[in-house]
């Protein structure tokens, strides 16, 4: 009998952005420990001063893998 599938392996550890995300919706999809706080933290020489302004195409470390 053949062998099922293989599951999608997880991502590596980072992310790029794109347009309509928020820290907080990728930090829930992707699971980040800590949340929207610990990913900007993380990625605040990335993001800037400002949490709310993330840009399609930025490359966010995820902090955990």
């Amino acid at each position: 009998m053949p062998e099922p599938p293989a599951k999608a392996q997880p991502r590596a550890g980072s992310y790029t952005v794109v347009h309509g995300d928020t820290l907080s919706r990728i930090a829930d999809r992707e699971r980040v420990a800590g949340g929207w706080e610990r990913l900007y933290e993380i990625n605040r020489q990335v993001v800037g001063a400002d949490p709310d302004l993330i840009r399609p195409g930025q490359q966010l470390t995820l902090g955990h893998r």
